[in-house]
């Protein structure tokens, strides 16, 4: 095998980090270890592989740059082209928590059956994974997030020298011990004391992202009178002439009182 250059290894390196399996572990090292000058009896018997497999390896990824498995071999694909699209289109559609509900639907409208196994690995094959779905609010409305992105950038453009931009939520954070995991003996029942009452902490918060600024005021509640508390202290312990605030639809944050402070966009 020829000897590695700078960018051959540290790509080699950068792969080794994170193997797709161990058979592509064992070929990457099997590559950067006898360019370090192991042996390939060294290299075999550290790996515990045959000293024919090493020699295979370097072989390949001298001709052909090869650090992967080859995909396995096996029968022709049981889908036709057809049905194989058609499948995909339907696997986009409709999420299946299980297996075998693939399988039994594959069988109900091809006529074909899969193993378990040869249905997991013709997922994995066509880029499919095992995960949970990524939550969104319920609510969430992508043109009126639209908007709002134009209507902040917009702002930021027109931003005075005097004028300041904040971020202000409020948070309720609970006073109370929580249980998480630990390596407990099996049989063995270990206990954790609660406290009588659920205590919560409110906190109004406020974060101007130029210069990271942060104010925070806690109260016992987060209500109307709160708020406009916090507005005038926040006010005071700034120097801009204009505050923008940009603020959830909480109850607190909508009443008369803040109305006549606050100025809409």
């Amino acid at each position: 095998m020829k000897k590695l250059i700078p960018s051959q290894r540290a790509d080699l390196e950068h792969k080794l980090k994170h193997p797709k399996d161990y058979s592509e572990r064992n070929r990457l090292c099997v590559i950067l270890g006898y360019d370090e000058g192991i042996s390939t009896k060294n290299l075999a018997k550290t790996l515990r592989i045959s000293p024919i497999t090493v020699q295979k390896y370097l072989r390949e990824y001298d001709s052909e740059n090869k650090t992967g498995s080859s995909p396995r071999g096996g029968s022709k694909s049981k889908l036709s082209q057809d049905q194989k699209e058609s499948l995909l289109k339907h696997l986009q559609e409709k999420t299946y928590l299980k297996v075998k509900g693939i399988i039994a639907y594959v069988h109900e409208q091809y006529g074909i059956k899969y193993s378990r196994s040869g249905m997991t690995d013709w997922l994995i094959q066509h880029g499919f994974v095992y995960k949970r779905p990524k939550k969104i609010p319920g609510k969430l409305d992508p043109e009126k997030q639209r908007i709002f992105i134009e209507q902040y950038r917009a702002l930021k453009e027109t931003l005075n020298p005097d004028e300041e931009i904040y971020f202000i939520d409020a948070v309720h954070p609970e006073h109370q011990s929580q249980a998480v995991c630990g390596w407990i003996k099996k049989g063995v029942q270990k206990t954790l004391q609660t406290s009588g009452k659920q205590l919560r902490l409110h906190f109004a918060g406020a974060l101007c992202l130029t210069g990271m600024k942060i104010f925070t005021e806690e109260y016992k509640t987060v209500d109307a009178d709160a708020m406009l508390d916090f507005f005038k202290k926040l006010e005071k312990q700034t120097e801009a002439r204009i505050i923008h605030v940009i603020l959830d639809n909480a109850r607190s944050n909508k009443n008369k009182k803040l109305e006549e402070l606050l100025i809409p966009l």
